[in-house]
């Protein structure tokens, strides 16, 4: 009203015509995307005074949209999946409200393209922070909302499902609450397991597990039953008939817990905290063993009552030799009284009575003072009581014994080592250690594996000089020493610890026993860059000649061949650095690399490149090869292309912008104008083929009436008139009664004579 016949300069230019920025002037809210080329109006390469004409009264409808030829590419969005099957006013729900003109239309300007707009009801995340700011479409489909779904659990949250996890819904794990986003957990790698789940041991357990439930749990997460528990973990390892027990052989249910669990906490691993006590030790103590219940001094797991490590000669002041070597431990060690809990295993006056200390003196009222004063021993010896110490051999040659004197033991008198705390020793237990441990203590005990303990010092030592090594081969045991291992010194691995070795002076040990170590647990000594998510087995890529020479065959040792192009890319145009995870290399903070789990789908590497907007969906191999992304594989899997079809662009047939699926099989659809049958034959393939049109493989002795004679010689045409096949007579007369009534001698119009041809004539020859 303002504009009418009053001022046409505010669209009109003189003499130019009416040009855009006039009537932008007005209509702001469409400027911007005019400006930025956005949207339908910013699309559009025509003037709005071509769609949006004046002057033609109030009547008129300058925005007519005719819903059902409206092209929806032209507003930047295309309706792709089931938004191309729903109709306009689902979308576009909101009317020209509040207009002078046509308040009730549709208004189709301004809906934004994102799901959130038209879907915020339908939301069930209630995603917050990172994933709040991201459109549905970055996971979701179009086709299916459910079922396509990009995401990808371990490549988008470095969470990785395995198990059962990988089996249960999404709902059981994210579910809202007050106090919790549902999609994130601050303390997971504190917390763990402990996260999600109730703590079942609460104080039932010791510190080190109280977290770590994948410790003592399967790992593969498969069941929360524990399969197979290692014991090593919790620091004490089972071995020898340990090994054999039940679990709840030794934890036992513990009633004072509100579950009464079995006891799995506080059991202390002395052996006298579960075994009786059958030396009956008390509080005894003494210089040479200054802790008697450490069963495991002398006893073994294996069998209990076979004595390891303990040697009355070395190991006490008193030396058993002869008649004694034959008496039980309890003879000689018994309680003084029976109602006192601790046998005897102190004797004062050893040093001076040996034998009165057990034995009665029988020369008590036949000896003189003087020669009781004597020992025992200068008369008696232990090999009997009657046999006299100065009966013993002195012409002696002790290479005849199974002990050979060489090296540093040659100068030595004989009691150096035939007389311990004053008593002659001439029997020596450890034949199979060449003796070295009945007078030497080893400095070793335990930094060497079990199987090595038990060997002769002479296997690394000689007897002219104990520092004196022999060469030792190191590919006889567990770890062989190639390549760069076989160029470093010893103590590059084997290193000092804290423990001294028993000698004098002290000296620190070195490592020696690396449990389970082989050539393929290099993580034993190598920290792991790839931080354990490509396994333990190192040498399946690295070769201990050079760490860095890789030898990882990329077709065999992993799930996805490099074919063609893929075979020329370099590693890191798929594996990329981390955002999120770091290792450490060389003290160098360093983004990790992930080389496991990617996705063997060529979507998740080239949905960028997708020209079909996912339209296809994500089996781009079903088209394409590796050897170029433009060279197509014959993918009509349903309708093999043969002969013509085969010569054919694809646009040929797929026009007008219909998709390359869903084309039917029906050779009526296409070739209608070609049809000289006029439909009476839909089904082609029938008789035609598509490599010879013209070639059929109908055959007429399928049908009704097979061809024999003359009729083999005639034409489709002739018998097959305005292009019907089916329902053709096959009675002769159907076709030939006109020639019937022509013939006069015999007539055959006479009456009673005969119409069933074939009484008188055949297809060979008519005339018979």
């Amino acid at each position: 009203a303002n504009l009418e016949a009053k001022d046409c300069l505010k669209c009109h230019n003189v003499g130019k015509g009416i040009d855009n920025s006039k009537c932008l002037e007005c209509h702001k809210e469409i400027k911007p995307y005019v400006l930025s080329k956005k949207g339908f109006h910013g699309l559009t390469l025509q003037n709005c005074i071509a769609c949006h004409s004046d002057h033609k009264g109030k009547d008129y409808d300058p925005v007519v949209v005719n819903e059902k030829t409206f092209d929806h590419k032209k507003t930047g969005y295309i309706l792709s999946g089931k938004h191309a099957q729903i109709s306009c006013n689902k979308c576009h729900t909101a009317t020209r409200k509040g207009k002078y003109l046509r308040p009730n239309d549709t208004r189709y300007f301004s809906n934004s393209n994102s799901c959130v707009s038209c879907h915020k009801k339908d939301d069930v995340h209630f995603y917050t922070g990172e994933y709040a700011k991201k459109d549905c479409g970055s996971c979701h489909g179009l086709t299916s909302w459910k079922k396509e779904v990009k995401f990808e659990h371990f490549k988008d949250t470095q969470y990785e499902l395995i198990g059962k996890h990988k089996t249960i819904s999404c709902a059981k794990c994210h579910v809202p609450t007050k106090d919790k986003p549902i999609y994130k957990w601050p303390n997971l790698k504190k917390q763990q397991c402990l996260s999600c789940h109730e703590d079942y041991h609460k104080q039932n357990i010791n510190l080190p597990f109280k977290n770590d439930c994948l410790k003592c749990h399967a790992p593969s997460q498969e069941t929360w039953k524990i399969p197979e528990f290692n014991h090593s973990i919790t620091g004490y390892v089972l071995k020898g008939k340990h090994a054999t027990l039940k679990c709840t052989d030794c934890h036992k249910i513990n009633l004072k817990l509100d579950k009464k669990d079995y006891q799995w906490t506080g059991l202390k691993t002395a052996c006298a905290s579960c075994h009786k006590d059958i030396h009956e030790y008390g509080d005894f103590k003494s210089q040479r063993n200054p802790n008697p219940m450490k069963c495991e001094t002398c006893h073994k797991e294996t069998n209990w009552k076979e004595v390891t490590d303990f040697q009355h000669n070395r190991d006490t002041r008193f030396l058993i030799t002869g008649k004694h070597l034959t008496l039980q431990c309890n003879k000689c060690h018994v309680r003084p009284k029976q109602e006192i809990p601790i046998r005897k295993y102190h004797w004062e006056a050893l040093e001076s009575k040996t034998c009165e200390n057990c034995h009665k003196n029988p020369h008590l009222n036949t000896f003189s003072k003087e020669a009781l004063a004597r020992k025992c021993t200068v008369c008696h010896s232990a090999e009997g009581w009657k046999i006299s110490p100065t009966k013993i051999n002195k012409d002696f040659n002790h290479d005849e014994t199974r002990f050979k004197i060489d090296g540093a033991h040659t100068p030595l008198a004989c009691n150096a080592c035939h007389i311990k705390s004053g008593q002659q020793v001439f029997k020596f237990n450890s034949f199979e250690k060449k003796f070295c441990i009945d007078c030497h203590r080893t400095p070793h005990k335990e930094q060497f594996q079990e199987k090595t303990q038990e060997k002769s010092c002479l296997e690394c030592h000689n007897t002219v000089k104990f520092n004196q090594l022999k060469p030792f081969d190191h590919n006889e045991v567990h770890f062989k020493l190639t390549g760069q291992h076989a160029k470093i010194k010893c103590d590059a691995c084997h290193v000092p610890t804290n423990v001294e070795l028993q000698v004098k002076p002290p000296r620190p040990m070195h490592k020696y026993m690396f449990p389970g170590v082989t050539n393929k647990t290099c993580a034993s000594c190598h920290q792991d860059i790839h931080r354990g998510l490509l396994g333990n087995d190192c040498q399946k890529c690295h070769m201990e000649e050079s760490w860095k020479k890789v030898n990882f065959e990329h077709n065999t040792m992993s799930r996805f061949p490099l074919r063609e192009k893929h075979a020329t890319v370099k590693c890191s145009k798929c594996h990329l650095p981390s955002t999120k995870f770091t290792t450490t290399y060389k003290n160098e903070v360093k983004p990790l690399i992930v080389y496991k789990p990617l996705s063997t789908g060529c979507y998740s590497c080239h949905s960028k490149n997708d020209v079909h907007k996912g339209e296809y969906g994500k089996a781009c191999q079903d088209c394409h090869n590796e050897k170029g992304w433009k060279h197509h594989q014959d993918f009509h899997k349903d309708f093999t292309l043969m002969g013509a079809h085969y010569t054919l662009s694809c646009n040929e047939c797929h026009i007008n912008d219909r998709r390359l699926g869903g084309m039917s099989h029906n050779c009526y659809l296409c070739h209608q104008k070609d049809d000289i049958h006029y439909g009476s034959i839909p089904n082609c393939g029938t008789c035609h083929r598509q490599d010879f049109w013209e070639q059929t493989r109908f055959r007429h002795s399928m049908s009704n009436f097979p061809l024999r004679g003359s009729h083999r010689a005639l034409e489709c045409i002739n018998c097959h008139s305005n292009g019907i096949y089916e329902g053709t007579p096959s009675q002769c007369v159907d076709c030939h009664l006109k020639d019937a009534i022509q013939v006069t001698v015999p007539n055959h119009t006479a009456p009673g004579f005969s119409t069933k041809c074939t009484d008188c004539h055949n297809q060979f020859s008519f005339d018979i």
